[in-house]
This record gives C-alpha cells, sequence and structure tokens, in this order.
C-alpha cells in the first residue's frame, strides 16, 4: 500500500503542475491504481510513461461496451520524444479490448493526436458519446478540485474550446 500510496503523490504532484493536466489529489489516483484503472510504461525501475481513466457508465453491460474517460497521458520529460506515447498507447489499447471498453479523451497535443489514431482511436464528435455519459464527464470537469487546473491556464483557458475529442 505504501508503493501506491507513494506513486500516487508522485503523480498527484505532476497534475498540480503540468499545463494541459488535471489536478488529481492523490487520494483519486490511489483508488485508481487500486482499481487497475490505469497503463504505465517502465525503463528498467524507472516510470518512463503513464495514464490512467475513469468508468463513466459502469462495469460494461452483455453485448454492450462500457465508456472511460482518460484523464491523464503522461511521458515523464526525460522519455519525451523516443516512442513512448507509442509503448503507452499499446498498452492502453490492450487493457481496452480485455475490458471491453470504449473510451474517449480531449486533446490538442498534436502528438497525442497523432498516436492515437493509430492506436484505433479517431476524431470524433461528442454527440457520439451517450449523454448521460458526457454528462457525468462534465459534472467531473467542472467538481471544485479541478478549478486550480483551470486557473493554471490564465487566459489561455479560452483556447479550451479547440480541444478535440477522441474515441475508440
Amino acid at each position: 500500500m505504501t508503493e501506491i500510496n507513494t506513486l500516487a503523490k508522485e503523480i498527484s504532484s505532476i497534475s498540480r503542475k503540468e499545463l494541459g493536466h488535471l489536478y488529481y489529489s492523490s487520494r483519486e489516483i490511489a483508488k485508481a491504481l487500486e482499481e487497475n484503472r490505469y497503463a504505465m510504461v517502465t525503463e528498467g525501475e524507472k516510470i518512463a510513461a503513464f495514464g490512467f481513466w475513469r468508468i463513466t457508465d459502469g462495469p460494461p453491460r452483455l453485448g454492450e461496451a462500457g465508456w472511460a474517460e482518460f484523464h491523464t497521458l503522461y511521458i515523464y520529460p526525460e522519455f519525451r520524444g523516443q516512442g513512448y506515447l507509442g509503448r503507452l498507447f499499446e498498452v492502453i489499447y490492450q487493457r481496452l479490448k480485455d475490458a471491453n471498453l470504449r473510451a474517449f479523451f480531449f486533446t490538442r497535443a498534436g502528438a497525442v493526436e497523432h498516436t492515437a489514431v493509430k492506436y484505433g482511436f479517431r476524431k470524433g464528435s461528442m454527440s457520439e458519446i451517450p449523454f448521460v455519459v458526457l454528462i457525468r464527464a462534465l459534472k467531473h470537469h467542472l467538481h471544485p478540485r479541478r478549478w486550480t487546473s483551470y486557473l493554471k491556464y490564465g487566459w489561455r483557458i479560452l483556447g479550451a474550446w479547440n480541444w478535440a475529442v477522441y474515441i475508440r
């Protein structure tokens, strides 16, 4: 449990500082780690990349895939530009397939958009996501805990309307 808490604190700290990432408390991240709602790529003993998600409509039902929203895809600075984003998407792709989940995320990062398409995501429209899933995502994004994330942007927050949704 201590290892999970240490990792959760590290990721929480990153989410607080990095522009482009919503803030998550260490408790939220520890819960995602405990519930196995994450993907990670390591290099030796070091974490190179991680991502985590939230199930937005409960477990998949018979014959239907559930929906997950990816909240964080992060490559540590010393590993950027070395193919770790592709490796992270490979792990994510397999995890989604194994769990029978459809997924979506918002981004405006060109490298993420390009890599996501290689792994079965496509630029989509919010109208393709079930209404109840969108409402839960909106509720999550507007939670007061996230406000510090939006304050990091300053006036750049106005560019948030330019973010694209990618769906798999």
